[in-house]
């Protein structure tokens, strides 16, 4: 799948507009790699294209939180740092006055971060970390280190059958190969 910068921008908007525009950053990662991983399970493509990993406090998303840690550095990303602040306190804010744009999310890709915003709302960092450990098959303890979670072991963690998979990452491939070609005209 390919990062979508944008796209992870506007998604982790939403989400931090309805927690009232700020949260634990550490929270919002774990909302939003629950996005992904139900909207793969559901259509066949995450919403943030971004690699996941699993790591000591759960699985993550790898670009979104190298953009945290780099505190939305402006030569990484202009976009980023125009909607998300720095981490102040373990806790980003959504910038611009508390709106975001939205036009790179369809509008069940909408419907499904307000969905698990509601769900996770009353969660803190910690139980959306033991929420993760418990109840996320494809996570692994990396000790100490981080270790890829695949499309196809969320898939499969998800009880899809091998020949689901093997379709679900054909049309993953393809959509991918498309949107390299666009990029490269």
């Amino acid at each position: 799948m390919l990062f979508n910068i944008k796209k992870a921008t506007q998604a982790l908007c939403i989400l931090l507009i309805k927690e009232g525009g700020r949260m634990n950053y550490m929270k919002a990662i774990k909302e939003l790699y629950i996005a992904d991983r139900e909207a793969l399970g559901q259509w066949g493509n995450t919403i943030t294209g971004d690699s996941h990993v699993s790591m000591k406090h759960g699985p993550v998303l790898s670009n979104i939180l190298d953009l945290i840690n780099n505190g939305g550095d402006p030569k990484i990303s202009p976009y980023w740092k125009q909607h998300i602040s720095a981490p102040e306190n373990y806790k980003i804010s959504v910038l611009s006055g508390g709106n975001c744009e939205s036009d790179e999310l369809s509008q069940r890709e909408i419907k499904l971060l307000g969905i698990i915003q509601e769900r996770f709302a009353e969660q803190d960092e910690w139980k959306m970390v033991d929420y993760c450990h418990q109840n996320l098959k494809e996570w692994e303890d990396p000790s100490g280190s981080s270790l890829p979670i695949t499309p196809e072991k969320i898939l499969k963690a998800l009880g899809k059958s091998e020949n689901e998979i093997n379709q679900i990452i054909e049309k993953i491939e393809t959509v991918d190969h498309a949107k390299k070609l666009l990029i490269a005209e």
